[in-house]
């Protein structure tokens, strides 16, 4: 096994974790890994397709993290790997259907394996292994449910299937359940590992307002090193702050899932190579992203649970070398996170309605997409009073999550410990660059712009990104 790790990958030794994954894959067991963020998961189901001399279908939920993961393998020198997704033309698509048997790596999103004519087309290929990659997402509790995954459990039941891989960074014992449940897994191997990740300084700073929450972002992205990512909780958001960063002669752009695909691909494509030092983004940025070397990642206010905060500020550090995870709170942001959270959950009244009206019936009070296609999903199997009662646990359940966040963000106690803790883990030993609590914070100052940043269209970045490379 270390052999084809040397030959494929350029790697001496395994990761913690990677070698044992990879096994039970081979033995032909189900297997759930919830690795740390950038501890190498996608070796997990790389390196199998050189052991079992076979394909591999790998289900992404993100148009952006497939092409980014078909852009790493090819980087390695693997040109068997393809993407179907909506990104292609209907020729393209044709073509990679009828060819399908040639490729050795195939990303596939959740939606389009739900197509009939996709999903029996795979049926016809062997594969050596099934990965799900961001397993998360399979769960409502979780802060990043996505309603597409729930169509996995039958879209990937059929006779004689290979092992399951499900893939991800944050899953509680909740979560977990969730996962082993919607996928058809039958008694999988389960392997979690430390989430704890050594090179994070976390911060949290508590100001008393929005001036005081402004000024410090100002003043730490003009003052300390890059490249970095500000989060915060809107798209109107993100493009403010991308505006005024760049009036202050800071070289940023705003990321959210209103920008078309094509201008966010190029966003992350410059900040990747570092013609972007700061992305100001909702939280749209994140799966996906591999640039090894962000210092720092800010959050302009808290996050719905602390999954979505240890996915995000993972991001940093993933060269091993010195970073900082900063949290803004004002007193009242739970106020917006809150609302924010149940959002997208639909009311009592809402469920009632929706099971009452004709075909073509528009509700009062309309669904968001998402709350839409999962009551669909919900209602082949539940009953009216069952759906209201479990939105109303999942509504408990966000509730508690976000007054965790906000202990969090409020505590004497050693940060890092205490997400450990969350996570069912037992504190490490105190380190240096610790946490707010436990150390002083040292950071680098950000090196002056020699020329001013100019402004320039998205196709005029795209004209000269091409033309650089």
């Amino acid at each position: 096994m270390e052999r084809l790790l040397k030959r494929h990958f350029g790697y001496e030794q395994f990761r913690e974790g990677q070698r044992e994954v990879i096994e039970s894959i081979s033995s032909g067991k189900d297997t759930l890994a919830i690795f740390p963020t950038g501890r190498g998961k996608s070796l997990c189901y790389e390196l199998p397709a050189y052991l079992l001399n076979s394909r591999v279908l790998i289900i992404s939920p993100l148009l952006s993290l497939m092409e980014d993961q078909v852009a790493q393998i090819k980087k390695r020198g693997e040109r068997r790997v393809v993407a179907i997704n909506s990104m292609l033309s209907w020729q393209e698509k044709k073509h990679a259907l009828q060819t399908l048997e040639t490729y050795r790596y195939i990303f596939c999103s959740p939606e389009m394996l739900h197509q009939d004519g996709m999903r029996e087309r795979l049926k016809q290929l062997s594969f050596g292994l099934i990965a799900i990659d961001e397993a998360h997402c399979i769960s409502e509790w979780g802060y990043d449910f996505r309603p597409d995954y729930l169509s996995l459990h039958d879209s990937l039941n059929w006779p004689g299937r290979p092992p399951l891989l499900a893939l991800t960074a944050t899953a509680n014992e909740k979560v977990e359940r969730d996962i082993v449940h919607v996928l058809p897994m039958k008694t999988p191997n389960v392997y979690r590992y430390s989430m704890n990740r050594k090179e994070i300084d976390y911060r949290v700073v508590s100001l008393d307002d929005e001036n005081a929450r402004r000024e410090w972002i100002l003043n730490r992205v003009k003052e300390t090193a890059g490249p970095g990512i500000l989060y915060v909780p809107s798209r109107k958001r993100a493009d403010e702050w991308a505006y005024e960063l760049r009036t202050c002669n800071v070289r940023a752009e705003s990321y959210h899932a209103g920008k078309e695909n094509d201008e966010r691909m190029l966003v992350q494509a410059q900040f990747t190579e570092g013609s972007i030092e700061w992305v100001c983004a909702t939280s749209a940025f994140g799966m996906g992203i591999h640039k090894s070397d962000i210092r720092q990642v800010v959050h302009e206010r808290i996050p719905l649970d602390l999954s979505q905060y240890v996915q995000e500020v993972g991001r940093a550090g993933r060269d091993g070398e010195p970073s900082v995870a900063t949290l803004l709170y004002v007193p009242g942001d739970e106020e917006l996170a809150s609302y924010i959270a149940l959002s997208d959950l639909p009311t009592p009244s809402q469920i009632e309605r929706w099971f009452s009206r004709s075909p073509d019936e528009r509700l009062d009070e309309p669904l968001s997409e998402a709350a839409e296609r999962t009551l669909a999903h919900y209602a082949t199997y539940l009953t009216k009073d069952q759906i209201i009662q479990q939105y109303r646990e999942i509504a408990d359940y966000k509730k508690e999550a976000l007054q965790q966040v906000v202990r969090f963000v409020t505590t004497d106690r050693c940060l890092r410990a205490f997400q450990l803790e969350a996570f069912g883990e037992r504190p490490m030993s105190q380190q240096n660059r610790c946490c707010s609590s436990c150390f002083e914070e040292r950071w680098m100052e950000r090196e002056a712009e020699t020329l001013p940043f100019q402004f320039v269209t998205w196709e005029e970045r795209l004209d000269y990104l091409f033309h650089k490379s």
